[in-house]
């Protein structure tokens, strides 16, 4: 266990366990927990958000009115009354009460830890000589969540305890919703009929689940399903019905529903008791009765925490790690490529997920599971017209339709193919993938990935202007920059970039694939775009981010806001279109700008007002989002850019920075569990929310944090012939050790820093090897490879 002092958690170096002591130092701290069906993310005071498809988006746990249906929100709200899962407590014997596992009456409690593991959250809770052992997991498959809670007396005398499980059900249809209590389920049955006004909407939701379920491992003793009635006057804080001995036994007659059940239990001196609760939706009563079958048992219950922790272990990272940073490891080896299959898994939770976050998240995977990246990448060529281009958003079942976001056209698609097919070409060598034939959307004919590819960038290359610029039409990667381009003539530098990145790896997988023309003609077009991007996009000391409809540069010295970004600079790097006192010139702008001390901004100065010619970025709240926040997806293309110039005490900064740290815990208001998508930023602003967290885990940063560490921190990334080392790691690490999987064997590396070692030596299985290239004709079953390093007073 690793205990950092004056913080309020520690975590466990061989699991990953995170757990802290206090519900008010980190208030929003949270753990998520997934399966194919559904997500639960619950806060450490008992706040919960539930999420399940069907096949879209829906809950079965609700706030007291009706909300729009949108993606997951950065920076969620909680309040009294929100959906949370509570249990009060009253001591029968004084008639003190008090509420686990903090929310809703938020009391002191004597001693409190939370604990966020991979495949479950609890709580362990000490006051008035009792001891809460409170832990929830889910099923490998159902939308069902699996209570336990384990109370022990820990005082000298035998006492009497009511508990009361109280699950929010929530105000969830103006139509049809009502709730009772269910003798046979021994507990809670809500139901309703989700509203709609068209025809075609009842047949589209007839098979809904619209039960709400809290049933008991344990016989009730009383119930109320009735919110209003349940709180009274006393609300959430002193609930009225928490006054008298019984639960009212009160359904709910279309009013707001909640599950709110009674145990009375007397407690002999240390004896411990067992509740188990599940709560979750269901179509029909007997699926509820399966559930229960299944579940709520022992042997069930202990038979499925085991398959879901199988289910979250099935696909293991490619790096595990051990380095002078215990805390780095921790994420690294646990928590990070929890979150790649998180993304890879359930895509975010969404039946059309945008392209550019499918085939990223797809790239993660590539660390994991390379035949996922595989399959994701046939999903998306299927859905490739016959011109070339891809869709803003790829379709997951055959009834999913674009929605939000994904009805607005973006230029950036096409980009990603190549750039994301690189990733999985270094880790498996599977150019075989090329050759596989696929048909269209709009065509039958077949064509082969390759073809589909070349299409994809002859696209990109038909949609540039005279300047052979790439057009942005209403938003690139950057999708709220809406109205630079929106009458067809405004141009993006990123994507300029990206598309010259994409055509310098295009025309190296043609290589490899023995196309040299087509090879040297997309080669030849990068170093068109490059010289193009130097002419009307750089500015003084660096790039700026577009030239808008009226031909206007911006994210230049001569704007008072958004007078640089960062993607600009970072994939000018990518692109190789920087000369190197350009690079030099553009990083020192980056230092200047957009450095702060939580990480490096997106943009900056944020913008306090809409500016017309860029469109609805310019209107969000200065130093969130994409509006000069630490944006980590951008964070991630700049370390990944970093490491690519050599720059690898800056990229590990960096790296630091994205990842939460026990020195920024605090500031940062959450756990080193997920990287969020963002930090606050504008700290010149608003310098109280510098580095404030948006606790959402729902980023494109991962897979980039996955590719920098395995190729580029501990140098090991894949080639045609095997393995190139090529390390960067930081001069303060005296060793390291990987234990890298690569190609279906497993090698074990360690890293040592020498005064006596000039230049980077490999030796393998005791064999000093020439050059940096492991081949892997040399593996076998027992691989161990030494890279010995120049010492940092060498260096």
């Amino acid at each position: 266990m690793s205990i950092h002092p004056g913080l309020p958690y520690c975590f466990d170096e061989e699991t990953g366990e995170i757990r802290l002591y206090s519900p008010s130092t980190i208030p929003n701290a949270s753990g998520y927990l997934w399966n194919q069906s559904m997500l639960l993310n619950v806060t450490c005071r008992g706040f919960a958000n539930s999420h399940f498809m069907q096949p879209e988006p829906a809950t079965y746990s609700a706030g007291p009115a009706l909300t729009a249906k949108t993606f997951l929100q950065p920076e969620h709200y909680y309040y009294q009354g929100h959906p949370g899962r509570f249990f009060y407590i009253k001591d029968d014997s004084s008639g003190l009460t008090f509420s686990l596992p903090f929310e809703p009456m938020c009391k002191p409690l004597e001693a409190f830890q939370f604990e966020v593991a991979d495949a479950y959250v609890c709580w362990r809770i000490s006051h008035l000589d009792w001891l809460f052992e409170l832990k929830v997991t889910l099923p490998k498959e159902d939308v069902l969540e699996m209570w336990q809670l384990k109370i022990t007396n820990n005082g000298k005398n035998e006492r009497d305890l009511s508990i009361f499980p109280c699950f929010n059900i929530g105000y969830q249809s103006w139509m049809n919703q009502e709730a009772t209590y269910c003798t046979r389920s021994n507990g809670i049955i809500a139901n309703k009929v989700s509203p709609y006004q068209k025809l075609e909407e009842y047949l589209q939701q007839k098979d809904f689940k619209e039960l709400t379920f809290l049933r008991a491992s344990e016989p009730v003793t009383s119930y109320c399903a009735n919110l209003a009635q349940f709180l009274g006057d006393g609300g959430w804080t002193a609930p009225d019905m928490l006054q008298h001995d019984r639960l009212p036994n009160q359904d709910a007659v279309y009013e707001t529903p909640v599950a709110v059940l009674q145990h009375k239990k007397r407690f002999a001196v240390e004896v411990v008791k067992d509740l188990r609760f599940i709560f979750g939706a269901a179509t029909e009563l007997q699926d509820i009765q399966r559930m229960k079958d299944t579940y709520l048992n022992e042997s069930g219950y202990l038979a499925a925490t085991s398959d879901y922790q199988q289910y979250l272990q099935q696909h293991s990272s490619c790096i595990a790690v051990k380095t002078p940073d215990a805390e780095l490891d921790n994420t690294i080896n646990h928590w990070l490529p929890r979150q790649v299959f998180y993304h890879g898994d359930v895509n975010r939770l969404t039946t059309d997920p945008q392209t550019r976050n499918y085939l990223q998240d797809a790239m993660g995977m590539c660390y994991l599971d390379p035949g996922y990246f595989r399959r994701a990448l046939l999903t998306a060529l299927t859905q490739q017209q016959q011109n070339g281009a891809m869709p803003d958003g790829i379709l997951l079942h055959d009834n999913a339709s674009l929605k939000y976001i994904n009805e607005v056209p973006h230029a950036d698609p096409c980009v990603w193919l190549p750039i994301c097919l690189q990733a999985y070409i270094s880790e498996t060598g599977d150019l075989a993938l090329l050759e596989e034939v696929l048909p269209f959307s709009d065509s039958d004919t077949p064509a082969t990935v390759a073809e589909h590819i070349e299409l994809a960038m002859q696209w990109l290359q038909s949609h540039q202007d005279h300047r052979h610029l790439s057009l942005i039409q209403q938003g690139d990667w950057c999708d709220p920059m809406n109205m630079v381009g929106h009458q067809g003539k405004g141009v993006s530098s990123w994507l300029s970039m990206a598309t010259s990145w994409a055509f310098q790896i295009w025309s190296e997988l043609l290589l490899h694939n023995n196309n040299p023309g087509r090879s040297k003609f997309w080669s030849e077009q990068a170093l068109t775009i490059n010289k193009n991007i130097n002419t009307y996009f750089w500015h003084q000391k660096w790039y700026g981010r577009g030239i808008t409809d009226a031909g206007r540069l911006f994210g230049t010295e001569q704007d008072s806001e958004g007078k640089i970004y960062l993607n600009p600079q970072s994939w000018a790097i990518l692109s190789q279109c920087a000369s190197e006192q350009q690079q030099e010139s553009m990083l020192k702008a980056v230092f200047a700008h957009l450095h702060s001390p939580h990480g490096v901004a997106m943009l900056a100065p944020a913008y306090t007002a809409m500016v017309e010619d860029i469109g609805r970025l310019t209107q969000k709240f200065p130093g969130v989002a994409e509006n000069g926040s630490l944006y980590n997806h951008a964070a991630a293309f700049y370390l990944y850019a970093l490491y690519q110039a050599q720059l690898s005490e800056e990229a590990f900064k960096t790296l630091k920075q994205i990842v939460v740290t026990t020195e920024q815990a605090m500031a940062k208001q959450q756990l080193p569990n997920f990287v969020p998508n963002y930090y606050r930023g504008a700290h010149n602003l608003h310098p109280k929310y510098g580095g404030l967290s948006s606790r959402l885990f729902n980023t494109g940063t991962i897979a980039w944090l996955m590719r920098s560490l395995t190729e580029q921190l501990f140098g090991l990334k894949g080639c045609s012939q095997g393995l190139l080392v090529q390390p960067q790691l930081p001069n303060h690490w005296p060793q390291a050790e990987v234990t890298r999987r690569f190609r279906g064997y497993v090698i074990k590396v360690r890293y040592e820093r020498h005064r006596d070692v000039k230049n980077l030596q490999l030796i393998f299985n005791k064999q000093q090897l020439s050059g940096n290239l492991l081949k892997t004709k040399y593996l076998s079953d027992k691989n161990d490879l030494l890279v010995l390093l120049p010492s940092e007073a060498s260096t």
